[in-house]
């Protein structure tokens, strides 16, 4: 029995340790004087509700408005307009995503985030004094394998300021996915290799007597 133990354990410990050295992946999005639109032949789809980018001539930071897009675009400036979702496929084993954003100076560009429509987090962005780049980082509902499909989608929280018509509200960059081997979570991968030395650890104790 301390065998099969051993043996149960010692294949969870290097399925975990598989699944922990996975890289991330990226969605960077970017604009132009049309639509937005996303890097990376990670998606499966194109980007769902996207404006148009951010405009010329305004500070964001100090990054070039054509790096980045909005949830709420200047000249729609309704709250009915404040929601962005794209879908990716999983290029690594991911089970956190960092999303960059910018803590603006309307003092109102927190956003909520969601992942195949569950509510993973929120970013609270209330500056009014400078305009900061930030990362955020939250746990995904699960663990995606390499193949698999998820929906991000960020809701703007408002409310909206009174600079919107000129610049739109909540800019996001980019959108970072990575594995966090700390986050506890027996994976697909792990149970089907903790299976296997489970069964073959049955096998020899039967065969032993």
């Amino acid at each position: 029995m301390k065998i099969l133990l051993v043996m149960f354990m010692a294949m969870f410990v290097l399925a975990t340790a598989v699944s922990a050295t996975a890289p991330s992946f990226s969605v960077d999005l970017h604009g132009d004087d049309v639509d937005c639109y996303a890097d990376g032949y990670e998606f499966a789809g194109g980007l769902t509700g996207w404006g148009v980018p951010a405009m010329a001539g305004g500070y964001y930071g100090g990054q070039d408005y054509e790096t980045f897009c909005l949830l709420i675009e200047p000249g729609d400036c309704t709250m009915g307009a404040s929601t962005a979702s794209v879908d990716v496929t999983a290029t690594h084993t991911t089970n956190i995503v960092t999303i960059r954003y910018l803590d603006g100076i309307s003092g109102a560009d927190s956003f909520d985030a969601y992942v195949d429509g569950e509510f993973i987090g929120t970013v609270e962005a209330v500056d009014t004094g400078s305009e900061d780049w930030k990362e955020e980082t939250f746990a995904l509902p699960r663990t995606y394998e390499i193949g698999e499909t998820l929906t991000i989608e960020l809701e703007a929280l408002g409310p909206v300021w009174d600079g919107c018509a000129n610049w739109g509200q909540v800019a996001i960059d980019h959108i970072d996915f990575c594995f966090d081997p700390e986050i506890p979570e027996f994976s697909t991968t792990a149970a089907l290799v903790a299976m296997v030395g489970g069964l073959a650890g049955l096998v020899l104790l039967r065969r032993k007597h």
